[in-house]
């Protein structure tokens, strides 16, 4: 619906491509994944405080900036591809999710994200956390990326 006003509108013509690009696969570790999936009666990991006065969906993923420089991503029965969505929007790079892993699972980590600022609390690197926490690991690759490439755009019509 929005492309066809777009396209009556304003002439609007567009096309999609995929490209390779530089990004990170999430793979599980050598040590092997070490997060159990999440039962429907299983205690969901605590949201930070600041969301505590709302009512939450039965499955989320949510990323939130506890301290300056720190990251903290809380999981209440999702997936590994929520996980690989969610990692990209926090450190601005493609994820894709190569780990084979099926279910849903909760979960919460830590990690130090502002590679220009000093240390000044006790938060790990990102893979030194997700090793720990999940037995995860990001590995270095190129994969896909769909990008939407504009053809023309014209002045408005009347209404």
């Amino acid at each position: 619906m929005t492309m066809s006003l777009l396209t009556d509108r304003f002439k609007f013509r567009a096309h999609r491509i995929t490209k390779q690009t530089d990004g990170y696969a999430l793979l599980t570790s050598k040590g092997g994944f070490r997060i159990r999936e999440a039962g429907t009666q299983a205690q969901p990991p605590v949201m930070p405080d600041d969301s505590r006065n709302i009512s939450l969906p039965e499955s989320y993923i949510a990323a939130t900036i506890p301290e300056a420089g720190v990251i903290e991503i809380t999981a209440r029965r999702a997936s590994m591809s929520q996980l690989a969505s969610t990692l990209e929007r926090a450190i601005q790079t493609p994820v894709w999710d190569q780990t084979g892993v099926s279910g849903n699972f909760s979960f919460v980590f830590r990690f130090w994200h502002d590679l220009s600022a000093e240390r000044e609390n006790d938060a790990p690197a990102l893979g030194t956390a997700m090793e720990e926490a999940l037995g995860l690991r990001l590995e270095k690759r190129k994969g896909p990326v769909e990008t939407l490439v504009i053809d023309s755009i014209g002045e408005p019509s009347e209404n």
